[in-house]
């Protein structure tokens, strides 16, 4: 009986020796898929704060749009050009006849209507563009703004991992000089 449970002992050694193995690679496959899917973790994350930026860029820039195509303002830019509302405009019909009757206009036929002078009209050109320019300069503010707090958190972390390294280097080398050391051996004196 003692040949016949060696070779069995014998036969169970691959086995045992495969799903070690299996076991082994399992491991190794479950660490390296959780480095992976926490590296994707933290791209996300990154590329969500990115979406978030841009979501206001566009949302800035949409405001921008509407604010330019408003009728206000096309109002105001046609008369930095000169032009003046004409009440007495006539139609264009599908089959191309004119419907009704043109007449020029010469800027008083709505007496409510004030028409902006030139110097009136510089004026509030310049007064857009310094709101423009206001409108950037607290974009780019805000921009610096959130740079420098970026770099401030990765300044923070980087302390703080090198601040750990040294502790742990420390830790590692007080243990490595109490390994070092011989035991302390009490003798008797008597």
């Amino acid at each position: 009986m003692n040949a016949a449970s060696t070779r069995k002992d014998a036969s169970l050694v691959p086995f045992v020796a495969a799903l070690a193995g299996v076991v082994g690679l399992g491991v190794v496959g479950y660490l390296g898929l959780t480095t992976v899917v926490n590296e994707r973790a933290y791209e996300v994350q990154d590329l969500n704060s990115q979406a978030k930026v841009l979501g206001y860029e566009i949302i800035d820039l949409e405001s921008q749009l509407t604010q330019v195509s408003s009728a206000t303002s096309l109002g105001m830019k046609a008369q930095e050009l000169g032009m003046v509302p004409n009440p007495n405009s006539v139609l264009l019909g599908l089959d191309g006849k004119v419907i009704g009757k043109a007449k020029a206009t010469v800027g008083n036929e709505i007496p409510s209507t004030k028409y902006l002078t030139q110097e009136e009209r510089s004026a509030r050109r310049e007064a857009v563009e310094a709101e423009a320019k206001a409108k950037k300069e607290a974009a780019a503010a805000k921009k610096a703004a959130e740079a420098a707090k970026k770099a401030e958190e990765e300044a923070a972390k980087k302390a703080q991992a090198e601040a750990e390294a040294q502790a742990q280097a420390q830790a590692e080398a007080e243990a490595q000089a109490q390994a070092e050391q011989p035991p302390v051996q009490e003798g008797n004196n008597g």
